[in-house]
């Protein structure tokens, strides 16, 4: 007689047929272990307890922390942004090279620093591109892999990374007179400084013949 292959005999189980023959019964034992272990080591393996490396947090740069109260009157104002809002020069610490001029801005009644900016002249738009790389290099060494794009920042050459309310933007900026500019903003804080310069505007213009 033929003997009846060990598979075979293995499906027998499955047909409610009495499974015989020693060699056969420790053949069907090891088939399932490995079915058991084959239903549990995939999802073992794919449990991962590895921690997610704690990202470095925005502060501030050259010497200057975002959140700071100064004294403004302290600081020499240099000029302002199209919002009217103040622009106070400072020395910084560990300027960057291509970077030559830096201002901070702060908020008018409190004097909090909500914004720390660097800029530099550029020859043309490759020049300042090729520095932008070269700093968003640094920045992701240390800050890690944390660009963010806004929404029209591509039209701008602009590089964004964000850290909860506070962001980093480094963009190049003009056609022939070209620079590239680094911001650093708290965005909380900018909202404290816009609500504080309104509230001293209002107070401007004469009101009694209204």
């Amino acid at each position: 007689m033929t003997p009846v292959p060990e598979v075979h005999c293995w499906l027998d189980v499955f047909r409610g047929k009495e499974l015989t023959g020693r060699k056969t019964a420790m053949r069907w034992f090891q088939l399932a272990a490995l079915i058991t272990a084959g239903s549990v080591l995939p999802a073992t393996a794919q449990t991962n307890t590895t921690a997610a490396p704690t990202q470095q947090q925005i502060t501030g740069a050259f010497g200057l922390v975002l959140g700071t109260t100064v004294d403004l009157s302290q600081y020499q104002k240099t000029g302002e942004t199209t919002d009217k809002t103040p622009c106070y020069g400072f020395t910084p610490q560990n300027p960057l090279e291509g970077l030559t001029t830096y201002w901070f801005q702060a908020s008018p009644k409190s004097g909090i620093i909500f914004r720390i900016w660097a800029q530099g002249d550029c020859k043309n738009d490759d020049v300042c591109k090729k520095r932008q790389a070269a700093i968003l290099d640094l920045l992701k060494k240390k800050y890690g892999q944390g660009e963010k794009e806004g929404q029209f920042d591509d039209f701008y050459d602009a590089k964004r990374m964000t850290r909860g309310n506070r962001s980093m933007v480094l963009k190049c900026t003009g056609t022939d007179d070209v620079t590239l500019n680094l911001y650093y903003t708290d965005d909380d804080l900018k909202k404290q400084a816009d609500k504080e310069r309104l509230e001293l505007e209002s107070k401007k213009p004469d009101a009694s013949g209204l």
